[in-house]
């Protein structure tokens, strides 16, 4: 159940991530400058090219599922019932 919700807690922050920047994208490059999402990370012989749009939404969604990990944390042990009493009375022996 915790790794569930860390992982809708990832994937929920990288798309309101991705969303916000893509508005922040929009207003930059309609304002003349330069675009967030030209590569800024390449690496080619994996295929990998990144901006910086792509390398904060990336951190931002593995951040909240980090965060939400270690938020969650282990449930604590259950705590056991009053011991169940002899059937003997106390105090009296055979």
């Amino acid at each position: 159940m915790r790794l569930a919700v860390s992982i809708g807690a990832m994937v929920g922050g990288f798309v309101a991530s991705a969303i916000v920047l893509a508005l922040v994208e929009l207003y930059v490059t309609g304002h003349g400058g330069p675009s967030i999402n030209r590569p800024w990370i390449q690496w080619p012989s994996l295929g990998v090219s990144l901006g910086r749009a792509d390398f904060v939404a990336l951190l931002v969604g593995a951040g909240a599922g980090v965060l939400t990990w270690l938020a969650t944390g282990r449930a604590p042990p259950p705590e056991r019932g009053p011991e169940r009493q002899s059937s003997r009375r106390q105090g009296r022996t055979r």
